[in-house]
């Protein structure tokens, strides 16, 4: 199953890099969630469960039955999870400095950098690895930030 999970971030970081943002029919969907961030707009059940499902087939063939389902559940918790860590970046307050928070700001850089960065949305290691990773601004104790002055 932890293969799975790793596997999964990984997967999401490639999806949304690579097809999402550059293969033109699922781009022009993308480009939705991105004019309209709090919309809920995601790929339906009835897609992404078959694709499961054909996975698990081809890790059962080539491996075993109990190997493919530890895979396939590690990818499906992943999956899941993204799709919590998604809504809540887009729709939960968080206390700053934890976990949720890091996150928001995270996918926050990739909807206002044009897209090319932050790509991760349930980790930034990914983003750490290929250089995609764009870095926080740093903000001086007391100093009010551009968007608030006047």
């Amino acid at each position: 199953m932890a293969v799975g999970l790793l596997a999964w971030t990984a997967l999401e970081y490639a999806l949304h890099r690579w097809v999402l943002h550059r293969v033109p029919p699922f781009r022009r969907l993308h480009a939705l969630h991105h004019e309209h961030p709090c919309a809920l707009i995601g790929t339906p059940t009835w897609l992404s469960a078959p694709l499961f499902l054909s996975l698990w087939e081809v890790l059962a063939h080539e491996a075993s039955a109990p190997t493919a389902s530890g895979i396939a559940t590690g990818l499906m918790v992943g999956y899941i999870a993204y799709g919590f860590v998604h809504d809540a970046v887009h729709h939960r307050l968080s206390r700053r400095g934890s976990w949720l928070h890091r996150a928001k700001e995270r996918h926050a850089r990739h909807h206002r950098a044009g897209s090319m960065t932050d790509f991760g949305v349930s980790t930034g290691l990914w983003d750490r690895v290929f250089g995609t990773r764009s870095l926080p601004v740093q903000r001086h104790a007391g100093a009010v930030p551009a968007e608030r002055r006047t």
